[in-house]
């Protein structure tokens, strides 16, 4: 158990910070630096996703420029300047922040781009268009489905999934909680399951079956997170109890890392993180290390599992912190600075 440095290059997308700012952490003489990132964006940045393929780290959220210039909502940074994708994907206009449409989910597949969240778009004609689901294909953007109450994009095992409200439709077809994207079409993927009035967030293969993660109740026993084997849906264990949110989900050194919104007190085998064998529950990092708040996000990068939420450390019988950015090498758990999060 240590307090350490971060390892990654300056020069390098591995980790990079959602926050006001953009920011990159970098090892200098010892000391973790953060420095902006080819000038920031002018305001927040909600989620990111990586193109291993192209290297490109697609971002998405409530802003109208990026190293000053125009890139409405969405935008990609190769590891030396920006690259967007025509004008973006959120027609801002003129109104404020509070009272305009924003995108909250981005996913890669391949040339394909997806954003979800209400947002416009500016056409090859010049005119603006309105999707709550767009796509960019490399050269445009289009609408690709209207879907009512399924506004959650994500990119998982080298497929794309759309998530909804129990049942949602997409061009008019009748999807139950999960759509995935064939290359041409969103497609039901899954038979349904009563979400309660919840909702899937995240997904992650994991022992040949993909497991969703988000807020929802199911009896028997399917809490906040099921696994699809192809045919049925399975609970794992006793799911996660209380109320509670599962936001991030990796699989790591053969377990399923599980972060999110949940206390031990509820029950829970720990606070806001959790890792599942496939047969039972266990405790994350020991007894040394305590989340105190929700972990939001989670990545394997070069071998190591980072996170981001704020813990403590406990060395020599002393508790050190709040620190927001941790890795664990399926050994040592270390933790490093930064700014806050969100």
């Amino acid at each position: 158990m240590d307090v350490c440095q971060i390892e990654e290059a300056m020069n390098r997308l591995h980790w990079i910070l959602i926050t006001t700012f953009f920011l990159l952490a970098a090892q200098s003489r010892g000391q973790v630096l953060w420095q902006e990132v080819g000038g920031g964006t002018d305001h927040v940045i909600i989620d990111m996703e990586t193109d291993t393929s192209s290297g490109l780290l697609y971002m998405c959220g409530w802003f109208n420029e990026a190293g000053g210039d125009t890139a409405r909502g969405t935008v990609a940074w190769d590891g030396q300047g920006w690259v967007r994708q025509g004008l973006g994907a959120a027609y801002l206009d003129t109104c404020t922040f509070s009272q305009c449409s924003d995108l909250l989910w981005i996913a890669v597949n391949g040339d394909n781009l997806f954003t979800s969240g209400s947002n416009g778009f500016v056409d090859t004609s010049g005119a603006i268009r309105f999707s709550d689901l767009t796509r960019w294909d490399g050269t445009q953007w289009d609408t690709c489905g209207l879907p009512s109450n399924g506004q959650m994009v994500a990119s998982c095992n080298k497929q794309t999934f759309l998530f909804g409200f129990n049942n949602f439709g997409v061009n008019g077809h009748l999807i139950p909680n999960v759509a995935i994207w064939n290359g041409v079409a969103w497609e039901n993927f899954t038979s349904y399951l009563d979400l309660e009035g919840g909702s899937f967030i995240s997904v992650a293969y994991y022992k040949g079956m993909y497991h969703f993660g988000g807020n929802f109740r199911h009896q028997p026993g399917i809490k906040e997170i099921a696994a699809w084997d192809g045919v049925q849906w399975l609970p794992l264990g006793n799911g996660i109890l209380g109320d509670s949110w599962v936001f991030s989900m990796k699989e790591y050194q053969g377990l399923l890392f599980v972060a999110g919104e949940f206390n031990w007190a509820l029950g829970n085998a720990g606070d806001y993180m959790m890792a599942w064998d496939g047969a039972q529950w266990l405790q994350t990092f020991g007894e040394n290390v305590q989340f105190t708040s929700q972990v939001t996000r989670m990545e394997v990068i070069e071998g190591k599992l980072y996170m981001a939420g704020w813990h403590y450390v406990r060395q020599n019988g002393v508790w050190q912190g709040p620190f927001c950015l941790a890795k664990y090498d399926g050994m040592e758990f270390c933790s490093f600075g930064g700014p806050p999060f969100y």
